[in-house]
């Protein structure tokens, strides 16, 4: 994982915010729904890329 992963995820998720701005009442929902799925990739691509990053738990200052 690395950083344009996470922009990429970025840029998914703000294409689906652009998307529900303008949705009709019934593309709504749908678009809701890919809204919550892209952040729940976009975060998991953030967690995943702090935990890469951050020291392990007996290396970390106390």
């Amino acid at each position: 994982m690395d950083i344009d992963h996470i922009v990429g995820e970025w840029d998914k998720l703000r294409a689906i915010c652009e998307r529900v701005e303008t949705s009709s009442p019934t593309q709504l929902s749908d678009n809701i729904g890919d809204l919550r799925d892209q952040w729940r990739a976009f975060d998991r691509a953030l967690m995943l890329e702090a935990r890469r990053k951050s020291p392990p738990p007996h290396q970390r200052a106390e």
